[in-house]
């Protein structure tokens, strides 16, 4: 696991999901059950929003997507929310913000969403053109009660 600023992380699940576009929702619901009743609904909604980017770019943009593949969800809790996506990787390709998204464009944004909503962002290992993980933290608003 990256360093984390987050203090002792509690892990709240990890899951496997097969390398398919429909697996983005899939996780979403995942994370949205394993951390409905630990956050509030802003944060709940911010890290569902990461968790979908993060696998769609998974399965997009890595041998994930390639028949047979596979992704691991990973979510921890502590004074933030942690997501790590791991994936199979792919030579040659590292996960980056887009530069230049055309403003029609229907596809670009995605690690943009998790950098606005996560207060840390990252990939390990950096260079590697095995397994890599992609991960953020997500800060926790105010508990409920």
């Amino acid at each position: 696991m990256n360093p984390s600023a987050t203090g002792a992380l509690r892990l709240r699940g990890s899951s496997r999901f097969a390398g398919v576009p429909h697996s983005a929702g899939s996780a979403r619901a995942y994370a949205r059950d394993l951390l409905a009743d630990a956050v509030p609904a802003t944060t709940l909604h911010d890290v569902t929003l990461a968790v979908s980017e993060l696998v769609t770019n998974a399965v997009v943009h890595s041998d994930s997507g390639l028949p047979g593949g596979s992704v691991t969800v990973v979510v921890t809790l502590g004074a933030a929310i942690r997501v790590e996506v791991t994936d199979a990787g792919c030579a040659g390709h590292r996960p980056e913000i887009a530069r230049d998204v055309e403003p029609d464009a229907t596809s670009g944004r995605g690690l943009r969403l998790v950098q606005a909503l996560s207060a840390r962002w990252g990939v390990f290992p950096v260079d590697s053109a095995g397994p890599r993980t992609v991960w953020c933290e997500i800060p926790v608003g105010d508990r409920p009660a």
